[in-house]
Formats: structure tokens, sequence, C-alpha cells
């Protein structure tokens, strides 16, 4: 974050080109190798994920100045859904990237 001219704060994401992709196809989940992909959710990170709110960020991000395009908030409010369902993430990465032969949601 950084402040402009008239002290605004304003949000400057790092790789903010892909941190929400505008196509799924695009979306990259480098941890998909990683044992914990296919691990169940902590509690504690069920009671997290609960309280994520797709709408409140996209606000938040408005406010800071980023107009957030149409199909990257689809993005965000798409992969929120999927976090809430409980799903582990190895099965996240398979729906937004259309491996959806063996996907039992």
């Amino acid at each position: 974050m950084s402040k402009d001219e008239n002290g605004k704060t304003l949000l400057i994401p790092i790789d903010h080109g892909y941190c929400l992709p505008d196509r799924f196809e695009d979306c990259t989940f480098e941890w998909l190798s990683w044992p914990q992909a296919r691990v169940p959710f902590s509690l504690d990170t069920v009671e997290y994920i609960k309280s994520l709110d797709a709408e409140e960020d996209l606000a938040l991000l408005q406010f800071y100045g980023w107009e957030v395009p149409l199909e990257c908030a689809r993005t965000l409010r798409i992969s929120t859904m999927l976090l809430k369902k409980g799903i582990m993430l190895e099965t996240i990465s398979l729906v937004m990237n259309h491996h959806l032969d063996n996907v039992a949601l």
C-alpha cells in the first residue's frame, strides 16, 4: 500500500496481473503437487473461510482505488464459493481448470 498526493491509501498488489485472473484457464496452482493440497482444511481454517465475503473484499479493493474488472470479480466470487464448500485445494484447482472428470462436489 502507498499514499497518493492527497494522503489517500492506495492498494498496490504484488503480481497484480495474476492475483485475480479474468479467465479460469489462467489460474495457476503452483502448489498443486504439495501434499497439503490433498488434506482437508483444519477446523480453524474452516472457521476463517466461513468469514470470507467476496463482496466485502471487492468493495475494499474498490475503496482503495482498484476498479476490479467484472471477469476478475467473477474469479474472486467463484473461488470464495468453492472454498466455502469445504472441498480440498486439489479439487478446487481441478474445478477452476475444468478438469472435472473425477470431481464430486
